[in-house]
């Protein structure tokens, strides 16, 4: 994916607007109360604009914090970090990052994983289509595993978290319209539980992230397959990564299974690609 970025003009005008106090350039051959009217629409503009991006970007932290609250967070971010990249998707990049200095999230503090989550599947949509060769599976069983290596699905990664994740996100997105209340709370108070949890002993997790049909999706993997994951993707042989499983044949048989089904793995190649 290509992120284009501005050229210096541009730069000094975003540099401009986001600045409450606006130092004119001596260049301005224009009366000074029209300027400022002028990077004022620009200004409001580019905060809207902005803010709907971040929307789109981070739908689940919307959803999580409110609307009120997330427009104040995100018109703060877009004036300390100015976008600097050509299209509003490539931009947010670090916003989870700049989430865990907020004072107002500290009641809240899977708010900045949730971020983080948002903005990988975000990427891994955009991620550019690979096809799926099931007919390159048959070398499994005609060359050495030594020799063969995984084709991970598109933006496929791992991630660590110590929140409830993925309760979290059902809670934004499957119960955004109420639509079971008895569930609702029931989730709710699971989430309480696991948040709680984290906070009095936190324990990292793994999660799989990984596309299908265009939409990104993820899930919780047990440290085993997770380690599999990791060492496909850091470009390890098909007999290196199997070999996570040690001696449980039946565990790494039905990882194998799994993922070539569920489309994580996409092909066997002689090549090592992801190296």
């Amino acid at each position: 994916m290509t992120n284009l970025h501005f050229p210096s003009y541009q730069k000094m005008l975003i540099a401009n607007i986001t600045h409450e106090h606006n130092s004119l350039s001596e260049n301005i051959q224009s009366d000074a109360a029209d300027v400022n009217e002028a990077l004022f629409i620009y200004r409001n503009n580019y905060i809207e604009t902005g803010i709907r991006a971040l929307s789109i970007s981070f739908p689940t932290v919307l959803a999580l914090l409110g609307e009120a609250a997330f427009r104040s967070i995100a018109k703060l971010y877009l004036i300390n970090y100015p976008k600097d990249c050509f299209d509003w998707a490539d931009y947010g990049a670090m916003f989870s990052e700049y989430l865990f200095d907020v004072d107002a999230l500290a009641d809240t503090p899977y708010i900045p994983e949730i971020a983080e989550l948002d903005w990988r599947l975000n990427i891994i949509e955009r991620q550019q289509d690979v096809h799926f060769d099931a007919e390159s599976f048959s070398l499994l069983q005609s060359c050495d595993a030594a020799n063969l290596y995984f084709v991970p699905a598109p933006g496929l990664q791992t991630m660590n978290v110590l929140f409830p994740v993925q309760e979290l996100y059902s809670l934004a997105h499957r119960f955004s319209h109420n639509e079971d209340e008895y569930a609702k709370a029931e989730l709710i108070k699971n989430i309480n539980i696991l948040i709680n949890r984290a906070i009095n002993k936190p324990v990292a997790r793994s999660i799989i992230l990984w596309r299908e049909h265009y939409k990104a999706l993820f899930e919780y993997c047990e440290q085993v397959p997770a380690k599999a994951f990791e060492s496909m993707l850091h470009g390890s042989s098909v007999e290196q990564v199997l070999a996570s499983f040690g001696d449980d044949q039946v565990a790494m048989s039905q990882w194998l299974q799994q993922h070539i089904g569920t489309r994580k793995i996409y092909a066997i190649t002689t090549q090592n690609k992801n190296g």
